[in-house]
């Protein structure tokens, strides 16, 4: 019973260190990536006034609800978009 729960422990322990790693590298390079599509239109939706937003989504197809812009729009209000 002991043994498997060291097994389990190292194994654990692998796998966060892994994860952290990863992440590490992920931070690190951070600011090398572009902006995909998805991204970039997400930006255009939300960077206008609640308002225009709901006027936009009338006439577009294919886009989010309107609700997920709103909480995009207000998290840009409340830490920034840069």
């Amino acid at each position: 019973m002991g043994g498997r729960l060291i097994r389990h422990r190292k194994s654990l322990l692998i796998w966060t260190v892994i994860l952290l790693l990863t992440w590490g590298v992920w931070l690190w390079n951070i600011d090398l990536g572009s902006l995909s599509f998805d991204e970039t239109a997400t930006y255009f939706v939300t960077n206008r006034p609640p308002l225009e937003i709901l006027s936009y989504l009338l006439h577009a197809a294919n886009e989010h609800p309107p609700v997920y812009y709103l909480l995009i729009r207000g998290c840009m209000d409340l830490i920034g978009s840069s």
